[in-house]
């Protein structure tokens, strides 16, 4: 069970919404800012247990809550960062897939790195089908 966390909110109000995470879920922790609003947390429970409570008592400021079960650094050499990402969801992530129903990644790519969230979509493709 993952105890990670990707919390999106507004750049504006970015402190806000890590107050609000802070309250709602003791023991969590903001970890690397990925963008700007955009933050990784370590959780002091199993994601479904800080999501639970995050549902109960929503948040204002705080947009988007996912778990986060891999975290991959990637060189920005497009072949070799998606033969990287294809062998982690190979070997760590198609456990969680069901054979036959649709699916979607929820990724996030960063400004700097010379490709798209299309192009990571399409290279997994293959892994799950």
């Amino acid at each position: 069970m993952t105890r990670k966390a990707l919390v999106s909110s507004s750049e504006q109000y970015s402190a806000e919404a890590q107050g609000e995470v802070c309250r709602r879920l003791p023991g969590a922790s903001v970890g690397q800012a990925l963008a700007p609003g955009l933050h990784l947390w370590d959780l002091a429970t199993p994601f479904v247990d800080a999501a639970s409570k995050l549902l109960r008592d929503r948040p204002v400021f705080v947009r988007h809550v996912a778990p986060v079960h891999r975290v991959v650094v990637l060189a920005n050499r497009q072949d070799d960062d998606l033969q990287l990402i294809r062998t982690q969801v190979r070997d760590h992530l198609l456990g969680h897939f069901q054979p036959g129903l649709p699916f979607s990644v929820q990724h996030r790519v960063l400004p700097m790195l010379a490709y798209r969230p299309y192009e990571i979509q399409v290279a997994l493709q293959d892994e799950v089908q």
